[in-house]
Parts: structure tokens; sequence; C-alpha cells
């Protein structure tokens, strides 16, 4: 007599280009610290095999809607998403986006108090809590002197070369990159505060598995077990 073997469940996660977070080159390819996390949790058990569903910024709310895939790692109820729909773990890490802008004698942290009489860089299909979370490319450009692009390290060289006066970056990417140019910390004034404070969470659809709180379990062993702890020093951060 032989036991069958339990059948491994699919999970999708959707994941759209937020580096360091996830980070899709041209050809499709997707890296970074989400999906060094879904190798993680893929190695830490055998029920459930997590895989990855490229979206975009733009298409991840319609893509959920069409049931193309069931999570999203690193995200945030006030980003879109209907409370009605979908349950959240607890917060596994913190961080926030900050304003940049080219170094220039006189100019100090009193630069970022008023952005409204400023150009902007930022990124397509993103939620900024200085534009109250508005992300139609339109009402936008209505609201602000804004240049929309499809890369942080675009909005460096856009705030570097002058073209634009504030760029909007996400702190952990920033960091990641000084490591790589260490010559843009010299060039670049960052603000003292975030646009927005990121308190990330797992979105879970309603009544799929496994649940918010067997990912919660998961996301503490990764957090805490020593043979995990390359993911938080590949990226600088601190679970």
């Amino acid at each position: 007599m032989t036991l069958e073997a339990k059948a491994v469940e699919t999970v999708k996660v959707g994941v759209a280009h937020f580096p360091p977070f996830y980070d899709v080159t041209p050809d499709g390819n997707v890296k970074g610290l989400g999906m060094d996390v879904i190798q993680a949790l893929n190695e830490l058990q055998k029920d459930y095999e997590f895989v990855a569903v490229p979206t975009t910024p733009r298409r991840r709310h319609q893509m959920f809607v069409e049931k193309k895939y069931d999570m999203s790692f690193f995200d945030h109820l006030a980003w879109g998403w209907d409370k009605t729909q979908v349950d959240t773990t607890d917060v596994y890490l913190s961080g926030g986006e900050v304003f940049i802008t080219a170094k220039k004698a006189g100019r100090s942290q009193s630069y970022f108090n008023d952005i409204k009489d400023k150009s902007i860089a930022a990124i397509l299909g993103y939620n900024y809590k200085f534009a109250d979370y508005q992300t139609d490319p339109e009402t936008l450009k209505y609201m602000f002197n804004i240049t929309l692009t499809k890369s942080p390290e675009q909005i460096i060289k856009l705030v570097s070369s002058g073209y634009v006066d504030i760029g909007v970056i996400t702190k952990t990417y920033l960091l990641r990159y000084f490591k790589k140019d260490a010559n843009a910390r010299k060039t670049l004034l960052i603000s003292d505060h975030y646009d927005q404070s990121y308190h990330f969470r797992t979105i879970v659809r309603k009544g799929v598995k496994p649940s918010a709180d067997y990912l919660n379990q998961l996301m503490q062993v990764i957090r805490s077990d020593p043979s995990f702890a390359w993911i938080k020093d590949k990226y600088g951060i601190t679970w």
C-alpha cells in the first residue's frame, strides 16, 4: 500500500515593476527583493508553489479583478485596493518615498516644502501621497508640472540633468543605487521627510489559500531564521 503524495497548489503572485522589490527587465525577466522572498517561501514549505505573474502598475488591479493572480507582496491597502475583497498580512517591512533634487548653492531642505510650483519626475501608474494617490496621467499633468517615467533610475537622471526640479523615489532603491554609483550621493539633496511612509503587507484575495494568517507565519520565519538572512543583507534592509 502506498500513500499518494499531496498535490502542490500553485499560488499566483502579481509582480509589477517596482525596484528594488521587483525589477522587470525589457526581456520580461523579473528580479529583486520580492522574487527572493518568493524563492524563500518555496524553500520553506512544500504545500504551495508561489509563482510570479508579470503585470504593470497600471494594469495590476484589473488583472486582479480578472483573477489572473491572487496575491501581491510589498503592497499597501491605500494603493487602490477594495477592503471588502481582500485580506492583508501583518506589516513586515517599513520605509517610504523621498524627494530628491540636484545639489546647488543655497538649496536646503526648505526647497521641498512646496512642490506645486516645481517640475516633478515620478513613475507612471504609481500611487503618490502628494498627488492624493491619483494615478491617471492626464489628471496628474493637470494638477502638476509632472514627467511620468517607467523607472526610478530615469528619475535620477532627469533630476541630475536639471530636466526636472524634483524626483520622487523609494528610499530603499535610492540607497541601493548609491552602492552602484557613489558619486550620485554627492550630487543629490535628499528630503529628510517621506512623501509617504510604507508599511508593507501582502494583499490576499479573500477565500484563497494560503491564508493571510499562514503567510504571517512563513514571513516571520523568513525575517528571523538565520538561513534567510542573506535576503536582508543583499538589500540592506531591516525587517
